[in-house]
């Protein structure tokens, strides 16, 4: 256990890549959960027509949140974190409506840290990435 903390401190990207196999997991599992679920109650094709928007609309939400990074457009970064959060919930992927509230409520905030609202909204794309590929997989 020591050789492995040692060797994740000379080599920082595998503690990345651990993170983003946490992240990758979490999200297929949470995705394997909502499908069984909406399977279940007889949704499937509910669940699938809104995997198809979320694919969909992906590059506008995504654009909106970084044009409103670029003019520090609080609001507008907001109501797209709030109506994605919604969409996610609804979706029963919570890990990503749990960043998207974080990154809302650091926006919401009196004084707002740019520089980690950025940061994280870069987690937020490449997490979003890592969504539209089980979509896809289980789209086609």
């Amino acid at each position: 256990m020591k050789d492995e903390q040692t060797f994740e401190k000379k080599n920082p990207e595998r503690s990345t890549h651990k993170a983003e196999d946490s992240i990758d997991q979490n999200i297929q599992l949470e995705m394997n959960s909502a499908l069984q679920n909406f399977s279940s109650q007889g949704l499937l094709d509910v669940f699938l027509e809104m995997l198809t928007a979320f694919r969909d609309e992906k590059e506008l939400r995504l654009l909106d949140i970084q044009n409103s990074l670029k003019t520090r457009d609080t609001q507008k970064l907001t109501r797209t974190l709030h109506s994605l959060r919604g969409s996610f919930l609804s979706l029963g992927i919570d890990s990503m409506a749990s960043l998207l509230m974080e990154l809302e409520q650091q926006a919401l905030s009196p004084r707002p840290d740019w520089s980690l609202i950025e940061k994280r909204s870069i987690q937020l794309s490449l997490r979003y990435r890592i969504f539209e590929k089980i979509c896809d997989h289980i789209l086609h």
